[in-house]
């Protein structure tokens, strides 16, 4: 049977140190608060979650033993109550799901989820579109001439990324291809470009790191504000069965010539990393993620790093306090983010599993002109899980919302569970 990513391999997973060890630090109070929202109708992990432009958050589909799910439903933070809406035409786990703007208007108000996975099929190519006004999924679909085709994307891709550009298209990169079972192909270098005015998918360059050749799934993309380019760092690749290793690679797409180009590599190994543009310093912040090679231990990566855009260069950065991957970071209004929950190899008591604690990145002046940066408490979710939802509000508030619960590398539950919480 094929090797599934990892977070259908924890039950199998072995006891490792961590990567980093806690400095000492003095005591911060926790920052923001917690207030549990009422349950969706099913629990799920890596659902397809967006906000839409009313302010209202679509959740569909993930996955709930024994398998994905099509149901989908939306709440509304003003009435703190769920309204189900029509069902997926597919189930499928970790999609990338956006809202685009179909009209050219400059505004994204149109809701597409992108691929992801399901435990019968395998990797999906489809793309569904949903009509806030009806309330149902289609396949997505172009015309050409008088006729009608379903408009899926050239690769199949679950675990990938997907960033809007400034022109409004969006790229999508890599990811992994279950079923597919000759090593290292499941591992995508591959990428293209979703045009929402014709509705059409087509090729661009694909990832050529140096020392990563087989391609990554797993990583973290990020458009650097006022360019053209797009940031590509970390994930996994698979390079034969018993060979997956997580990446220290970064690379830079270029919109202008469709190309990806190496440009810097992190310290440390980080698979399911993710990144945060910091206006206050101009560069990017890689948060989290867990590294893992043959021969190296299975750790939590603590230690945040910096990229600079400027000079194509990595630093060290402020230091999580609990280790995470398959957590979710969302920016909040005041420049800085929070993140949530995950899976941990180190958790307080010494076990390895899902943890509740989220921690809030702040931006402080330091009383010279500058200003400090580091990671305070944000509390505890009301739920441990990794793989759950997070969409910010326009209040600033951020809504969290599923996940799977594991102690001691056992699954617990697919939690229903909707959380809100306030910086």
């Amino acid at each position: 049977m094929l090797k599934r990513y990892q977070t259908r391999l924890l039950c199998v997973l072995s006891l490792l140190p961590v990567l980093v060890a806690a400095a000492a630090a003095p005591v911060r109070a926790q920052s923001g608060t917690w207030l549990s929202a009422p349950d969706m109708s099913t629990g799920r992990y890596s659902p397809a979650t967006v906000r839409l432009p009313d302010n209202r958050v679509l959740v569909a589909g993930g996955h709930n033993s024994p398998g994905e799910t099509t149901n989908a439903q939306i709440y509304d933070p003003t009435t703190n109550t769920w309204t189900a809406t029509g069902s997926l035409k597919f189930a499928r786990d970790f999609p990338v799901t956006m809202c685009v703007d179909e009209d050219q208007n400059g505004t994204d108000e149109t809701a597409l989820i992108f691929g992801g996975y399901n435990s019968s099929y395998g990797t999906r190519n489809t793309v569904e579109r949903f009509n806030a006004a009806a309330n149902t999924f289609a396949y997505l679909t172009y015309k050409s001439g008088s006729k009608t085709y379903q408009s899926n994307m050239v690769q199949a891709r679950e675990l990938f990324t997907g960033t809007k550009l400034p022109s409004g298209k969006v790229l999508l990169v890599g990811g992994f291809k279950t079923f597919n079972l000759i090593a290292p192909n499941g591992t995508l270098k591959t990428a293209e470009i979703y045009d929402p005015f014709t509705k059409r998918f087509t090729a661009t360059g694909s990832m050529s790191s140096t020392g990563t050749p087989y391609g990554r799934f797993g990583h973290d993309a990020l458009l650097i504000p006022g360019t053209s380019k797009v940031l590509i760092v970390g994930g996994k690749e698979r390079r034969s069965n018993s060979d997956w290793r997580s990446l220290r690679s970064i690379e830079m797409y270029d919109v202008a010539t469709g190309t990806f180009t190496h440009v810097a590599d992190m310290a440390y190994r980080r698979d399911r990393v993710t990144l945060a543009w910091v206006e206050a310093a101009k560069k990017v912040l890689i948060v989290g993620g867990k590294s893992e090679a043959p021969g190296e231990p299975m750790v939590d990566v603590r230690v945040s790093e910096w990229f600079d855009p400027a000079r194509n260069t990595v630093s060290l950065g402020p230091e999580l306090a609990q280790g995470r991957m398959g957590h979710t970071l969302t920016p909040l209004a005041d420049g800085g983010f929070v993140v949530v929950g995950g899976w941990s190899e180190s958790r307080a008591d010494g076990s390895r599993g899902t943890t509740a604690s989220a921690e809030r990145f702040t931006i402080t002046p330091d009383g010279l002109g500058g200003v400090t940066y580091g990671f305070v408490s944000a509390g505890f979710a009301l739920y441990d899980a990794h793989d759950h939802g997070a969409a910010a509000l326009a209040d600033g508030r951020v809504l969290i919302v599923g996940g799977k619960q594991v102690s001691n590398g056992s699954t617990t539950a697919y939690p229903k569970r909707a959380e809100l919480y306030t910086p």
